[in-house]
């Protein structure tokens, strides 16, 4: 019988070792199974040839390595070189049975655990990758701020929209911006990509949309990505450097410079459908913006300009026919505390800015005219409005939509629910965009409790039963915006001839407008003026915001020396300061007052300097 090749034949210097016990009678040699030479010859298992075979050197064995002393198996006769040692082979496990074969896979026993061998070393495994623990406050934060947005974004809360199914990987309203995916020939449906883009949940058809709208590198998406900047968490950044490259802008993600770097920039148009979009995106925040947003709205101002002013629909609620009650009870004013006075045909009343400041807008009738006074506390502007319109039989109550334009507060009308700018009394967003309606401004002072009073002895005042829980203490709750020079919004104030909130004294007789800085009438002035064709007299003191601007007829005023509600003209005539008309009175020397007629009071109002240069910036001012 041959040797197999990985078995060298037994040295005849070797001795064979005696083995305990009776030697077994000799028996007929039963022939042995010859070996199967096709199985190799496997390291980890300490080899007991003489010298290394192949495999052993490829392992990396070495003669001197220990060998196994052979063991003659029992019942086998001695080999002719009885004096030399035989090499022990190795012992072979009996074949299993074979079983039965289910489905062509045959059932093997389990391997058999085998000692390692030296050799080079192995690898350790590679270690888990380490994923660094998320902060979670801040993926709070920024769920909660995207949460809303999203909500509404997602198929389940949008309308279905006709079409064929949608493939899997694609966007999840509807069509596949892409249209067929499988020969990859993408449409021209931009408002659709953006949505994928922005707020698809497949992460496939999300990078596909963003590439294909950065190889584009079309201006006219860059209005949605800021839309989104504040309230789509980024955590990876992508939205805001796909963003710097669309705008060619360098900004970081900071929503308040990009949104006055979108002002600036009044040459990208949106893409078409963003109306929707944006429309979409407010109602993630809050559904009835819906009603102001839509598909199609018609618009004087940029919708792209307009940005959640942080509370939703009637979140701060306006006093329609609020209760008043006499000044002698409204014993929680103290005589300091700035008011509202407002008086017309004979009727006059006082709204404490501390009660508006929580409500900013007051729907009442006054002396049998419908009015309503929309106080913005962002541009510190406080505007009576006539609310009657000609062709309509109602006058418009108006309510604060939640939205702000250039962080001036948009109002509404319960009516068509069209978007109102506070500041100049147009309809700017809705059915009414276009009409050419605009609000009469009615004259309104804001003065102290004690002078308004002793001005108006029969006044009444706004009682504290609003019909609301707030907080009616003075201060609350603007008092640290007020007291900073800080804005609150984004917005552009390019003419810095004074602070942005410096405060001015706004004329607003018509076509008749200027601004007069507050700082002019301290310690209680007189100035004369002259706007186009009219000339006018002002009288204010800048302790208490208090500024009311007449007709002057040319006249020359100056304060009478011991009463401060008189003026006198330069003939020695005496004028009563009233909140209709500066009017003439008696003179001791018996002068008749009946030769001079009353000279008219003329609209205007308080505000930040901001807000007058954002909407009205081409009308003159007075400064120091």
């Amino acid at each position: 019988m041959t040797t197999p090749d990985r078995v060298p034949a037994p040295r005849p210097d070797a001795a064979l070792p005696e083995l305990p016990g009776p030697r077994v009678s000799a028996t007929p040699r039963v022939p042995a199974t010859p070996r199967v030479a096709a199985i190799p010859c496997v390291a980890a298992i300490p080899c007991v040839a003489a010298t290394p075979c192949a495999g052993a050197a490829r392992f990396g064995a070495s003669d001197s390595r220990p060998t196994v002393p052979a063991t003659p198996r029992v019942g086998a006769a001695p080999s002719p070189a009885s004096s030399a040692p035989a090499a022990l082979p190795r012992t072979r496990r009996r074949p299993e049975p074979r079983r039965p074969r289910r489905r062509r896979t045959a059932v093997r026993p389990p391997p058999v655990p085998r000692a390692a061998a030296p050799g080079p070393p192995v690898p350790p495994a590679r270690p888990e990758r380490h994923r660094p623990r998320r902060r979670a406050a801040t993926l709070r934060l920024r769920a909660a701020l995207g949460a809303a947005a999203l909500a509404l974004l997602t198929p389940a809360a949008l309308p279905a929209q006709p079409g064929p199914p949608t493939l899997p990987g694609s966007d999840p309203f509807g069509n596949d911006p892409f249209g067929d995916l499988r020969n990859r020939e993408p449409d021209a449906d931009i408002e659709a990509m953006v949505r994928t883009a922005l707020f698809a949940r497949n992460g496939v058809s999300r990078n596909r949309a963003l590439s294909f709208l950065i190889e584009r590198n079309e201006r006219d998406v860059v209005p949605a990505f800021i839309a989104v900047l504040r309230v789509l968490p980024d955590e990876d950044g992508r939205l805001l450097r796909a963003l710097q490259r669309l705008a060619r802008a360098r900004i970081g993600r900071d929503w308040k410079a990009w949104t006055e770097w979108q002002e600036t920039h009044s040459e990208i148009r949106p893409f078409d459908g963003f109306d929707a979009f944006k429309a979409d995106v407010l109602a993630g925040i809050d559904p009835n913006f819906r009603d102001f947003v839509y598909r199609g709205v018609k618009h004087e101002i940029r919708l792209e300009e307009i940005v959640w002013g942080g509370v939703t629909k009637d979140g701060i609620p306006a006093l329609t026919d609020p209760e008043h009650i006499p000044a002698a009870e409204a014993d929680y004013l103290t005589d300091r505390e700035l008011v509202f006075g407002v008086s017309l045909n004979g009727d006059s009343r006082a709204y404490p800015l501390r009660i508006l400041d929580w409500h900013e807008m007051f729907n009442d009738v006054i002396g049998g005219v419908p009015v309503s006074l929309a106080y913005c506390t962002l541009c510190g502007s406080g505007i009576l409005f006539d609310t009657r319109i000609p062709g309509y039989e109602e006058p418009f109550v108006f309510g604060s939509s939640g939205l702000l334009y250039r962080s001036n507060k948009l109002m509404y009308d319960d009516a068509t629910e069209s978007l109102w700018n506070q500041f100049t009394g147009r309809p700017v967003v809705g059915e009414l965009t276009g009409s050419g309606i605009e609000l009469r401004v009615l004259p309104v002072v804001i003065t102290s409790w004690a002078a308004w009073r002793a001005d108006h002895p029969d006044t009444t005042a706004l009682s504290l039963d609003t019909g609301y829980r707030r907080d009616y203490r003075p201060g609350q709750p603007y008092g640290e915006y007020f007291a900073s020079p800080d804005l609150m919004f984004p917005v552009v104030v390019r003419d810095r001839r004074l602070d942005p909130k410096d405060r001015i004294f706004a004329l607003r007789a018509g076509e008749t407008q200027m601004a007069w800085a507050l700082s002019l009438f301290a310690g209680g002035a007189v100035l004369h003026d002259r706007v186009g064709a009219l000339d006018l007299v002002l009288v204010g003191e800048a302790a208490t915001e208090t500024v009311r601007a007449y007709e002057s007829g040319g006249r020359r005023f100056t304060r009478a020396a011991a009463d401060e509600g008189v003026l006198v003209d330069e003939t020695g005539h005496r004028w009563r300061i009233t909140e209709a008309a500066l009017a003439p009175v008696a003179e001791v020397s018996g002068a008749d007052p009946a030769a001079a007629a009353p000279l008219p009071r003329l609209p205007g109002h308080m505000a930040y300097w901001f807000a007058w240069a954002s909407y009205l910036d081409d009308r003159p001012l007075r400064a120091p």
